[in-house]
């Protein structure tokens, strides 16, 4: 079975590159540059299935690759690339796409940096599911917030309402619940989409190191 259970996305200190941060005071600041998380902050639907989660479900059966009905996926992919592994949550998909397997003693496609692409697909789950009733207007408030809106494209995906980023290096600051400042390093992150279809509630997210370009055409090829 691979369907898991999470009722809510509770964070401790990490040292990931997500998109987004909240500071000790509750306010939110979004933005695809420095990585803050400090203990018991939550983080909204989209910030939280964009964040780098483990690559292999755990629960691996080369012959039970079949999706939920429910869910849209990509009709593009690169050439050699198929789907090797996936997981849900309620509302929500999560797939890996690879040329090779990404479980098992064979895998050779570990890591977003061997070559994976992190596909999602998520249903409004909650009245409260902000981000997907704003729609282009999130995206909008996203980039003027974020530290590095400039490297933030506003678009359109199938005449959905978007947004996406190209590969790059950012610092990725570890703290403790104080605030006091355990480590600094430079990361690399992937490039990202993120698109949501007003008319059916949907969020999608293509995350992968490719060129935005064909991350766009991923994104168009969803139905």
């Amino acid at each position: 079975m691979r369907n898991i259970r999470i009722l809510s996305v509770l964070l401790a200190v990490v040292t990931v590159a997500t998109v987004a941060y909240y500071s000790q005071n509750g306010t939110q600041n979004i933005g695809n540059a420095n990585t803050q998380v400090v203990l018991g902050s939550q983080v909204p639907l989209p910030e939280a299935m964009a964040l780098n989660q483990p690559i292999c479900s755990l629960v691996v059966n080369s012959e039970e690759v079949v999706l939920p009905a429910e869910f849209k996926t990509p009709r593009y992919l690169p050439l050699g690339y198929s789907m090797q592994d996936w997981w849900s949550v309620n509302g929500m998909v999560s797939i890996y796409y690879a040329p090779g397997p990404v479980c098992g003693e064979n895998a050779k496609y570990t890591t977003l940096e061997s070559g994976v692409i992190h596909y999602i697909a998520a249903k409004e789950i909650s009245p409260k599911s902000e981000e997907i009733q704003k729609g282009k207007k999130y995206f909008e408030e996203y980039k003027s917030y974020s530290q590095r809106g400039n490297l933030i494209s506003l678009f359109n995906v199938k005449g959905w309402p978007a947004m996406g980023w190209e590969s790059g290096m950012k610092e990725s600051i570890t703290m403790e619940a104080d605030g006091t400042v355990i480590d600094v390093r430079p990361v690399p992150y992937a490039a990202q989409i993120q698109t949501i279809d007003p008319a059916e509630k949907s969020f999608y997210m293509v995350k992968a190191y490719l060129p935005l370009a064909e991350l766009k055409k991923i994104a168009e090829s969803i139905g």
